[in-house]
């Protein structure tokens, strides 16, 4: 991001912001916004309180025309060459409504950024730190990428400031910033991080996030069709270590009832083994059936039966395949074939007029 100052044909020069914002404000006056404080400069003590400072090199870069060039322990410094470099005007500057992207969350500027930054260890307070866009380090926290339209970056900003509101936040701080360049349906990221990895508290992390896209939500719902959409979230947040939640506690319950229904019904059983004698029993007769279960099926029904019966192999052969054993009746012909007539030891009706008497 570019600070746009007063033109001239001497003086040209580029000025980047690196790590804070800007309000131009009236009375000749400029504010710093900074995170823990405010500071106001006007155009003399702007570089003389700034621009003459380390601090001030790593938050803007002259231009060759308006500095001079010192390297100092091997690093290239940029102090102004009158103090005038940069002029401080009255008036507002017109800011977008969808906010800008700053420039420094890009390579090279966060790297050469990042070289002065100390980052405190994660490990004994949580697993899988988050490294939000524009950061150095990774930290415990959370954060969420999300596509914002039909709300500007000043309601956004008033809904953070509610979200503290009433709220025990100490150590917590909520940062809000663009990720995309300018296009219809930009993308901004809030993240939720810890000025030491000793104040994370997840659920105090997530209470926050839900109580800030609670508000926002609320006014979606309620814009009456103004276009206001967030969607196409995604989220990423840090687990804290040695903390009992909820899901743990539930998923603990459950694991521990299963185990003991399962050590119950075993020792039940094993107990009616051994002293029941039904059940041991069943339990040889269900197994004997289990093993020697064989299946005899024919194929077809009705008039259109095919007159072969097939066994298949008992399930207790350990080299069982699916091979049948077909039985055919030659004889049988259901059609030339009566089933009485097959029988002589019932004589038909009629057979009693051939008998012949005898007399002895």
């Amino acid at each position: 991001m570019c600070l746009s100052t007063k033109k001239s044909t001497s003086l040209k020069y580029k000025l980047f912001l690196m790590h804070k914002s800007f309000l131009p404000i009236k009375d000749n006056m400029f504010r710093l916004l900074t995170f823990a404080a405010a500071s106001a400069h006007n155009t003399k003590s702007f570089s003389k309180k700034l621009l003459w400072t380390v601090e001030g090199q790593l938050q803007f870069k002259l231009g060759s025309e308006v500095a001079r060039t010192t390297a100092v322990d091997g690093i290239e410094y940029h102090w102004p060459l009158h103090p005038n470099v940069v002029e401080i005007g009255t008036g507002y500057v017109k800011r977008p409504r969808d906010g800008a992207v700053d420039g420094n969350i890009r390579e090279p500027y966060l790297t050469a950024i990042c070289q002065f930054v100390h980052c405190e260890p994660t490990e004994d307070y949580c697993t899988n730190p988050i490294k939000p866009r524009g950061h150095c380090c990774y930290v415990c926290g959370r954060r969420v990428e999300f596509e914002l339209t039909g709300m500007t970056i000043y309601m956004v900003n008033y809904f953070i400031e509610k979200t503290y509101e009433n709220e025990n936040s100490e150590g917590i701080g909520i940062t809000f910033i663009k990720i995309t360049e300018d296009v219809i349906m930009p993308f901004y990221q809030v993240a939720i991080i810890s000025s030491h990895p000793k104040y994370f508290d997840a659920d105090l992390f997530e209470y926050f996030e839900n109580k800030l896209f609670g508000i926002m939500y609320h006014i979606r719902d309620h814009s009456s069709g103004q276009g206001i959409s967030v969607t196409h979230m995604k989220n990423e947040y840090s687990s804290q270590n040695n903390k009992i939640t909820f899901k743990n506690v539930v998923f603990t319950l459950f694991v521990v009832a299963t185990l003991i229904s399962l050590t119950f019904i075993g020792t039940y059983g094993l107990r009616q083994y051994e002293t029941n004698p039904s059940f041991r029993l069943w339990l040889h007769s269900y197994r004997s059936r289990t093993r020697e279960l064989a299946t005899v099926f024919t194929r077809g029904y009705g008039d259109n039966a095919d007159d072969r019966v097939e066994l298949v192999q008992s399930s207790s052969n350990p080299n069982f395949v699916e091979d049948t054993t077909e039985f055919v009746n030659e004889v049988y012909n259901p059609t030339q074939m009566d089933p009485f007539e097959s029988d002589e030891a019932h004589p038909k009706v009629g057979d009693v007029e051939k008998l012949i008497d005898i007399d002895i």
